[in-house]
């Protein structure tokens, strides 16, 4: 069987590029010994790497590697001088023609597509051979969709909202949490001092908009300190959405766990939050 060497300065953003490698991996793994291989790599990558490629490889400039054909999936950067191969190519992933992208012409280039192949030689005058276009398809893990109509307040369990986020980030959960809120500069402070994204705050929309949303989710999530009624979680709970909401008097007879949503404790202590049941 020959030997394949994809060698990534970095491997630490699941980006396009990233997702060449998976999809190569996966379409000619039976016909090649495929080694991944690169000086950094990012933990939960490596990860998924090791489940399509034979083997994955951290690059130690003091060690000597051999392989049939070295692909070098950035263009930009020179071949390693580790390793030593029968064919090697620089692999070209766009279109350059009309940039004003500069870079060494020396050696052998491969595009991922015809038309990158094409543009490439357009700009560059240099032959570049090329791959047909390939898509493979998984079971990939299912985004849970999640909403809030909450103003952004301590009591009405703003810090809880990214207690339960670290928790799924926790639990490798992938989600969409949007936040329809009338914000004020108080709320403004409170937002800005999150440095992620991983809840979207947003200005309130129109009742019935806003109800399409909830519709569309997978739960509302409100954990207010305390509610009289909170009129957004009957709502969803008469349109078929479950909630997800503080253990507190205005919930403790309508919600019920596994059926109708989750309650979680006002500590928010995660051995009291079935995450992964949630995730179902």
């Amino acid at each position: 069987m020959k030997k394949i060497i994809i060698y990534s300065d970095h491997i630490v953003y699941a980006d396009g590029m990233y997702r060449w490698i998976i999809n190569f991996c996966r379409l000619l793994s039976k016909q090649y010994d495929i080694t991944i291989m690169s000086k950094v790599f990012d933990k939960r990558l490596c990860a998924e790497l090791k489940t399509y490629a034979s083997n994955v490889v951290l690059n130690k400039n003091d060690e000597t590697y051999d392989t049939d054909i070295l692909l070098m999936n950035v263009d930009l950067y020179p071949f390693p001088t580790n390793i030593t191969s029968e064919k090697s190519y620089k692999v070209v992933h766009c279109n350059y023609f009309g940039t004003k992208t500069k870079f060494d012409l020396a050696g052998n280039f491969l595009a991922v597509s015809k038309q990158a192949a094409e543009g490439f030689t357009k700009q560059y005058g240099k032959e570049c051979e090329y791959v047909e276009s390939f898509v493979t398809y998984s079971n990939s893990k299912r985004v849970l969709r999640l909403i809030s109509c909450s103003r952004i307040y301590a009591n009405k369990g703003f810090e809880r909202m990214y207690d339960l986020a670290d928790l799924f980030d926790i639990a490798e959960v992938p989600y969409l949490w949007i936040n329809f809120t009338d914000i004020d500069q108080h709320g403004v402070t409170l937002v800005s001092q999150k440095k992620d994204r991983r809840i979207i705050h947003l200005p309130a929309i129109d009742h019935y908009r806003l109800r399409s949303y909830i519709c569309g989710s997978d739960f509302l999530v409100q954990l207010s300190d305390g509610e009289g009624y909170c009129y957004a979680v009957h709502e969803a709970l008469a349109d078929g959405t479950a909630v997800i909401v503080t253990d507190i008097d205005a919930f403790k007879e309508i919600i019920q766990n596994g059926y109708n949503g989750y309650k979680v404790p006002l500590d928010m202590n995660p051995e009291n939050i079935p995450i992964n049941n949630i995730n179902l």
